[in-house]
C-alpha cells in the first residue's frame, strides 16, 4: 500500500468515525430530551406512560415511565399493556376494508343486509356512513347515561345493541352531516362477526395482530378475563393522591384494544410496508371520508388526517377512565409516535407532538424558514366606542351547554374564561376582538343585526369557528318552574326523570345519577354542567300544555321525554 493510499484511507475511517460518533451523541441527546418529557411521572409513586417512535419499518425509541400498578409498584415498560379506547377504531376500520378487498362485503352496503334488528329510520344508511361517522346514529356513551348508566357499569355489545333497537330517530340523515360516534363502530365490529362467523377478538388476532406480530394486542372482550402484565388507570384524589378508576368493558369495535407501545411500532411498520393488505387497501385505508354534496372531511378510516406544522399526519386520541392515548404518523416522512397513559390528568397528545418536534427539528427547522411560509400576525388594536362594550357584554351561550361571559370593566371587554380567570379583549374593529393564552389565539366577533340588536358572537379558536347566541338579561322561565314539575319518560330509553323545584331551582332526579341542577337560559329552555344531560327544550301543545322536553347533547339531539 502506497504512502498516499494509506493516507485516503486514514482519512475516510477518520470520516467514518466522526459520523458514527455524531450519531451516537445525537441518538444519545434524543433520548435525554424526551426524558426529560416524562420526568414528572418517572417515579415510584406515579401512574405514567409508555411510548414508542418508529422510522419506516424500524423502532428508534421505546421506553416506560411511572407504575401500571400502585398497588404492588409495578413499572411500566414498553411491553405494559394498556386499553387504549378510541385507537380501537383504526383496527375495526381495517378489518371492514381487509373484508370489502376480499369481496366479502361492501362499503356502500346498507347496514341492515347483516344487522337487520337495527330500526328502519326512512334512509340508507351504509357501512362507510358508520366508518367515517355519517350515518346520524346517536352516540352509545352519552345514550347509556341518559339512560341511568355508570361508565364504569358493566357494559356488553348486548347491552348496545338492545339500546340500538330502541331508537326511534337519527341525529341528521345519514351523509348529510359529521357527527362523532361510538354506536357506528360497535356495529362495524358486529358486521364483522356475522360475515366471518367469527368473535371479532379471534378474527383480528388471526388476520391483523398474529401476522404483524403484536403479540401483546388483542380486542378485550370480556371485563373479567386475566391480563398478564396490564396496566390499571388512575385519576387525581380531590385532596392529592391518587384513586383507581375502574374500567369494566365487555364491548368491542369503538373501544377495548388493549396493546403495547412495542406493538403499536409494529403497526406503524404496516404502514410503511403493508404485510396484512396490500399498499392499495392501506391507500384507501389513509383516505378521507365525505358528505353526500361531495365535501370532504377530517375523518377516515378510523383516523383523522390533517397538517402538523404544515406536515401531512394522521392521528387519533382516545380516553376510557383513567387510559388516555395518542398515536400520530407523518405520512411523507414515515414517522410514528404513540403515548400510552393510564393517568387521566396526562396528555400523550401533547406529549408526542414535543417528541416530534424534537425528533424532526431538523424538517420543522426548513420548513419554517421556506421564503413563502406563511406568518400569522396579530392585528394592531383600535379604539370602539365605549357605549358599544356596553351592548356586547352578557352571556352568549355554544350548544348545548357551553357558557361564555363577557363583561365591560373601565371601558374595556372581559373574557371570563373561567370562574377565576378574566382575560382582556384587545378590539381591532367595532365588532372584533382577540386574545391570547400560552398556546392559542382566539377570536370574537359580535353578530349585530339590522336595527343593531347583538345576536351573538363568533368565536374562533386556532381555526375551529363556533356561533354563541346571546341570551336575553331576564329569563322568564322562574315564573313557570312549578308547570315544569312532574315525570318525563323517554321509551327509546326506557328510563324516567322527575323534575322538582329545590331551593328554587328545577333539578331533575334520576335513581342512579346524582341531582341535576338546571339552569334557565331561553325561554323554555335550560342548561345543565353535564357532557349527557346539556340542554332541555320543553314541548307545549295547542292549548299551552306541557308535552314532555326534548334533550340535546353533544352527539345526542332531539331525545324526547314525554311528561307522564
Amino acid at each position: 500500500m502506497t504512502n498516499k493510499l494509506k493516507i485516503r484511507t486514514i482519512i475516510v475511517l477518520l470520516i467514518i468515525s466522526g459520523y458514527t460518533v455524531a450519531s451516537q451523541i445525537q441518538t444519545v441527546t434524543f433520548k435525554h430530551r424526551i426524558d426529560s418529557l416524562f420526568s414528572k411521572w418517572n417515579n415510584s409513586k406515579s401512574p405514567g406512560a409508555s411510548i414508542v417512535v418508529t422510522k419506516d419499518d424500524s423502532i428508534i425509541f421505546k421506553k416506560g415511565y411511572g407504575n401500571a400498578n400502585l398497588e404492588y409498584n409495578i413499572k411500566i415498560t414498553p411491553d405494559t399493556k394498556f386499553h387504549v379506547a378510541s385507537l380501537s377504531k383504526q383496527f375495526t376500520a381495517i378489518s371492514i376494508l381487509i373484508l370489502a378487498s376480499q369481496n366479502k362485503l361492501s362499503l356502500n352496503d346498507d347496514i341492515h343486509k347483516y344487522l337487520p334488528e337495527v330500526p328502519d329510520f326512512g334512509s340508507k344508511i351504509t357501512i362507510m356512513n358508520l366508518i367515517n361517522h355519517t350515518s346520524g346514529i346517536r352516540d352509545q356513551w352519552q345514550l347509556l347515561s341518559i339512560a341511568g348508566w355508570r361508565l364504569d357499569d358493566v357494559i356488553t355489545t348486548e347491552h348496545i345493541m338492545k339500546l340500538v333497537k330502541l331508537q326511534k330517530k337519527l341525529n341528521f340523515n345519514p351523509g348529510e352531516e359529521y357527527l362523532y360516534s361510538n354506536t357506528g363502530y360497535t356495529l362495524l365490529a358486529e358486521i364483522v362477526e356475522r360475515v366471518t362467523g367469527k368473535s371479532f377478538k379471534e378474527w383480528t388476532a388471526e388476520n391483523i395482530f398474529v401476522p404483524l406480530d403484536m403479540n401483546d394486542t388483542h380486542f378485550h372482550s370480556n371485563h373479567t378475563e386475566i391480563v398478564k402484565n396490564r396496566a390499571y388507570s388512575y385519576g387525581d384524589e380531590r385532596y392529592g393522591g391518587y384513586k383507581k378508576l375502574v374500567l369494566n368493558y365487555s364491548n368491542v369495535g369503538a373501544t377495548s384494544l388493549f396493546t403495547t407501545a412495542e406493538d403499536m411500532g409494529k403497526w406503524f411498520a404496516n404502514f410503511y410496508n403493508p404485510k396484512i393488505c396490500s399498499s392499495e387497501v392501506m391507500q384507501k385505508f389513509l383516505t378521507k371520508g365525505k358528505l353526500n354534496n361531495g365535501e370532504q372531511i377530517k375523518y377516515g378510516f378510523g383516523i383523522l388526517s390533517g397538517k402538523y406544522r404544515e406536515l401531512k399526519i394522521i392521528d387519533h386520541a382516545g380516553q376510557d377512565a383513567g387510559f388516555k392515548s395518542y398515536m400520530i404518523y407523518f405520512s411523507e416522512l414515515h414517522v410514528g409516535i404513540a403515548v400510552l397513559s393510564n393517568y387521566n390528568s396526562f396528555a400523550p397528545w401533547d406529549i408526542a407532538l414535543k417528541v416530534a418536534d424534537i425528533y424532526l427539528e431538523d424538517e420543522l427547522k426548513i420548513l419554517s424558514s421556506k421564503p413563502d411560509d406563511v406568518k400569522i400576525t396579530k392585528p394592531k388594536s383600535v379604539e370602539t366606542k365605549s357605549y358599544k362594550l356596553k351592548d356586547y357584554a352578557g352571556r352568549y351561550l355554544i350548544q348545548p351547554n357551553y357558557l361564555i361571559k363577557i363583561s365591560e370593566v373601565n371601558n374595556d371587554l372581559v373574557f371570563h374564561k373561567k370562574p377565576y380567570q378574566e382575560i382582556q379583549l384587545t378590539p381591532f374593529s367595532e365588532k372584533k376582538f382577540y386574545f391570547n393564552t400560552a398556546d392559542k389565539y382566539f377570536e370574537i366577533e359580535f353578530e349585530v343585526d339590522d336595527k343593531g340588536n347583538i345576536e351573538g358572537l363568533t368565536y374562533n379558536s386556532n381555526g375551529d369557528i363556533s356561533f354563541a347566541k346571546k341570551l336575553p338579561d331576564n329569563i322568564s322561565n322562574n315564573n313557570k318552574l312549578k308547570e315544569y314539575v312532574g315525570e318525563y319518560y323517554c321509551d327509546e330509553l326506557n328510563t324516567t326523570y322527575n323534575l322538582i323545584i329545590r331551593d328554587s331551582k328545577l333539578t331533575a332526579i334520576h335513581m342512579r345519577h346524582p341531582d341535576i341542577e338546571l339552569h334557565p337560559t331561553f325561554a323554555e329552555e335550560f342548561i345543565s354542567k353535564l357532557w349527557w344531560f346539556s340542554q332541555i327544550g320543553f314541548n307545549r301543545n295547542e292549548k299551552g300544555q306541557i308535552l314532555g322536553f326534548t334533550l340535546n347533547c353533544s352527539r345526542v339531539k332531539n331525545l324526547f321525554f314525554e311528561k307522564q
